[in-house]
């Protein structure tokens, strides 16, 4: 099952042209990965997916129903959950609060939910009453993953997960994407570590001036020379 289609999408910012005609899909079960350059127009995809931004043309369709239009409160709660760039946290808030704040359309399953964070992410099981903002950034990240968790999403997009943070800590991000996509959620992920991105995802597009220039199987296009040399340093 196709869970998210994008088809000839474009965006533009007055003059500025940031998405031309760009057109993947994301299938149930799977994680893709966007990858290019700064400037491609990766985030202004998932924003524009989310109605944080408006189209100029093209649809988009989540599970088989057009989204183009709908406002970003509608675009969660039919089940889409975006960790943004640079993570958008209350840091005043608790961690817990942080957490409980994601899950206030709930009716049911939330101590579950809160249960599996933590057993995901036991540091945020640690510092749950302290305010946000006094968390490393790596921990932070790990709230702004673990608020998506909070909510019924069935896809999650990530906005650049890994920026900012210490190797070690990447690598633990990572980790959890897999993992809470072996638990069942779809996964798009833009990413400016190619490297990271393509040994974790499925499949992949690659971005470059907002089109989409190569696509396909992420291991083969870890592989491919070209992409080597573009985006890992090879």
């Amino acid at each position: 099952m196709i869970k998210l289609k994008v088809e000839n999408l474009s965006v533009s910012y007055g003059a500025i042209n940031a998405v031309r005609g760009v057109s993947f899909e994301v299938n149930e079960g799977e994680i893709v990965a966007l990858i290019g350059a700064n400037g491609a127009g990766k985030t202004t995809i998932l924003r524009t997916i989310t109605g944080l931004e408006r189209a100029k043309g093209g649809s988009i369709f989540f599970e088989g129903k057009e989204i183009i239009r709908q406002k970003a409160y509608i675009t969660a709660q039919k089940g889409i959950a975006h960790v943004p760039e640079g993570r958008r946290i209350f840091t005043e808030l608790s961690v817990y609060d942080n957490l409980m704040m994601a899950a206030q359309r709930r009716k049911e399953g939330v101590k579950e939910s809160l249960e599996n964070v933590y057993d995901i992410f036991p540091r945020l099981k640690e510092r749950r009453t302290q305010p946000a903002g006094t968390l490393s950034g790596g921990e932070q990240q790990m709230l702004a993953v673990g608020r998506a968790l909070m909510t019924t999403s069935s896809l999650v997009l990530l906005d650049e997960p890994s920026m900012g943070l210490a190797p070690i800590v990447v690598n633990e991000i990572f980790a959890v994407i897999r993992r809470i996509n072996e638990q069942g959620r779809t996964v798009l992920l833009v990413e400016q570590n190619a490297q990271m991105a393509l040994a974790t995802a499925h499949r992949a597009y690659v971005l470059e001036t907002g089109k989409v220039t190569k696509s396909g199987d992420a291991k083969k296009l870890l592989a491919d020379p070209s992409i080597k040399e573009a985006y890992l340093g090879c």
